[in-house]
């Protein structure tokens, strides 16, 4: 949740503020602060943000994971035969659930037909 929010936050004002910083528009927003200014202070505060995720994550989450039975492998501990059977499993059963190949089988090519499209059969 506090990653979505983070992210919509960049997408949005801290956009908006770069943009007015590479324009040259300095006037103050309603805080007080200039354009610069409120992205540094943005700036201290998402770092301070996503460190707390972190601490989360290796220090509490993490470990109450490993106890359950639940390990994440770190990264350096990936062998090529581990990367491929991943890429595999992403390719073979991840992507095509993601994609809209895998969820209409007659592809992008053959719309979907609309109901009022089909027709009708009538009794004689």
């Amino acid at each position: 949740m506090t990653s979505s929010n983070l992210d919509e936050f960049f997408e949005i004002r801290v956009s908006g503020l770069k943009e007015k910083v590479a324009r040259d528009l300095l006037e103050p927003g309603p805080d007080g602060l200039s354009p610069s200014a409120s992205l540094e202070t943005i700036s201290e505060t998402a770092h301070e943000i996503v460190d707390e995720q972190y601490e989360v994550l290796n220090r509490a989450l993490l470990p109450e994971l490993a106890q359950a039975g639940i390990r994440f492998l770190a990264r350096d501990a990936w062998t090529p035969e581990l990367v491929a059977w991943v890429q595999r499993y992403f390719n073979d059963q991840v992507l095509p659930v993601l994609s809209s190949m895998g969820l209409d089988q007659r592809g992008p090519s053959k719309p979907a037909a609309s109901p009022n499209r089909r027709r009708k059969r009538t009794a004689k």
